[in-house]
């Protein structure tokens, strides 16, 4: 914990803040630096640095699980440095008290109990919003995990269909008709759990970007109630949630076209296979004609 600069602006309120600390933590890749503020009787927390970003869940499931170990460690080791953070703002307090004159400080004692009172409250909800802060940061990578773990379902079952287009035998043909028309089933299946997965994910990742907007700012941090989804669906998107759309994008244009292709080879397939038939099987009635 070191000591901040001794004035500066309160993110998005008029009044000034006088920087009691800084706190910085990191696991792995991962780090988090935290400015502990003071304006008048409340202690502020502002996110100076989030790095990765709030909405950052990783470009694969391997980078996402690596940043869901690593916030967990940030949030264990945050939980830990509360006390550290109160105790530097009571160790800042003392120090200013004791600038006084004694005769000074005994008048006003009761007045600064309460105003030490008071921001050790503020600190302590300030440290709650950050650490649920996080938590909400936690649950989207989880929904995260759960959106590429079906994805790679999904792409696993497109494979399956691919993998029909094998051969021009009449009897393979057949047999991957039959195999298309069960495993269609589960395609289109796996297609709505993504769906539904990506949708649930990008809410979130739409609420948080509006978090990370403010953080950006300078802002202090502070509780926020999350918004409908009707409220979120129009915000632009960026970063991790653009990634998602390209994703799923990707993988229903991949389903079409393996459905598109395996059914413009089956058609193809029966064409040659009637032009194939022999001459005796498709004009033997007229042939027995001619020679009566």
């Amino acid at each position: 914990m070191t000591t901040g600069d001794p004035e500066q602006p309160c993110g998005g309120n008029r009044k000034s803040a006088t920087a009691l600390s800084t706190i910085a933590v990191q696991a792995g890749q991962s780090q988090l630096v935290v400015s502990v503020l003071k304006s008048g009787s409340a202690i502020h927390l502002q996110l100076v640095q989030a790095q990765p970003g709030l909405c950052e869940i990783g470009s694969s499931q391997e980078e996402n699980q690596t940043l869901i170990q690593e916030l967990q460690q940030l949030l264990d080791t945050l939980r830990n440095r509360e006390a550290d953070a109160l105790a530097e703002v009571q160790r800042k307090q003392r120090t200013e008290l004791s600038r006084r004159e004694q005769h000074w400080r005994s008048q006003e004692d009761e007045e600064e109990e309460r105003v030490f009172q008071a921001m050790v409250a503020s600190l302590k909800e300030g440290w709650s919003v950050l650490l649920r802060l996080l938590q909400r940061r936690l649950r989207v990578l989880l929904l995260a995990a759960d959106f590429y773990q079906r994805a790679l379902e999904f792409a696993v079952s497109i494979s399956r269909v691919d993998s029909l287009q094998t051969s021009s035998n009449q009897d393979r043909l057949i047999e991957a008709q039959l195999s298309y028309e069960s495993t269609r089933r589960e395609l289109l299946q796996k297609s709505l759990q993504v769906l539904n997965s990506s949708n649930i994910l990008l809410q979130k990742l739409r609420q948080l970007q509006k978090t990370e907007a403010l953080q950006r700012r300078g802002g202090i941090l502070q509780e926020e109630e999350e918004e409908e989804e009707e409220s979120c669906s129009g915000s632009r998107v960026s970063g991790g949630a653009l990634e998602v759309e390209l994703l799923v994008e990707r993988l229903q244009d991949r389903r079409r076209r393996a459905d598109q292709v395996l059914r413009l080879w089956w058609a193809k397939d029966s064409i040659v296979d009637q032009d194939a038939q022999p001459e005796s099987e498709t004009d033997g009635p007229d042939k027995t004609v001619r020679r009566v």
